[in-house]
């Protein structure tokens, strides 16, 4: 409900739009699994720690564990905090790979956690230097010993973004892909045909969803025809804008798709 976070949700959007360089796509699994053409997640999540222009306080939004990787630079570590339920980034002495691997590996308490196997998504963009960002992206599925692997041998070399994965309610994993513009939202879930802690199958095979090839998951009826319109009206008592969206046959009210 971002209309209680910020006085003016779309002027904000359009600010975080152009701060952050945000195209019209994103996709997320419980925060973020991949990431648009021309899309700067670490200036979103810098924008949605410090705050805007017009309105410099953090945002109250969950997001998973997030560590971006830009050598030679020190990785950047992005989380919710249990407190204030707004985003932080963590001091640059606590961002080692000890403390990444606790964090992502060692946190799996309920024996529906302990029974997967993944503990981190790493999202590596394909750009090559010199070349325009086509928006194309290689997405890892990490357990234990592949997040050991990356960070004491990959990780100094390796710009990209690295996830701690966040097992579904369900036994398959899923994934909500939200396409949007200032006036309408689109909504897609697609649901991996594989259980998560079925391990006859690959890290990959288990976890891709909007990803892979379309065989590889099931598009969720449910939410085959969601489309939300945006309509911004004006409060006559306060002289404050307030959002609306509305989905056929459901309304939601002061709801803005922009931090899933």
């Amino acid at each position: 409900k971002f209309g209680e976070v910020h006085p003016s949700p779309s002027a904000f959007c359009k600010e975080l739009k152009s701060m952050a360089g945000l195209s019209a796509t994103a996709a997320t699994n419980g925060g973020m699994a991949t990431t648009p053409s021309s899309f700067d997640y670490e200036a979103l999540l810098e924008v949605l720690r410090t705050g805007s222009r017009t309105h410099p306080a953090s945002c109250r939004v969950q997001i998973i564990d997030t560590v971006i990787f830009k050598p030679p630079l020190i990785p950047k570590w992005y989380f919710t905090s249990a407190q204030s339920g707004t985003v932080l980034r963590k001091n640059r002495d606590n961002v080692t790979h000890a403390k990444i691997l606790k964090a992502f590996a060692g946190t799996r308490g309920s024996s529906n956690t302990r029974s997967v196997d993944i503990v981190a998504i790493l999202i590596i963009p394909l750009q090559q230097e010199g070349e325009e960002d086509a928006g194309e992206m290689d997405v890892e599925f990490l357990d234990e010993v592949g997040l050991r692997d990356f960070l004491n041998f990959r990780a100094e070399s390796t710009a990209g973004i690295l996830q701690r994965f966040l097992p579904c309610q369900g036994e398959c994993n899923e994934l909500y892909h939200a396409t949007w513009s200032p006036r309408v939202w689109l909504l897609e879930k697609r649901i991996n045909k594989h259980k998560l802690a079925d391990r006859r199958f690959s890290l990959f095979e288990r976890c891709i969803t909007f990803e892979g090839a379309k065989q590889q998951s099931t598009l969720c009826e449910e939410l085959k025809h969601a489309r939300f319109v945006v309509k911004p009206s004006h409060d006559r008592r306060h002289g404050s804008k307030q959002v609306s969206c509305f989905c056929c046959p459901v309304h939601l009210t002061l709801f803005v798709p922009l931090c899933v």
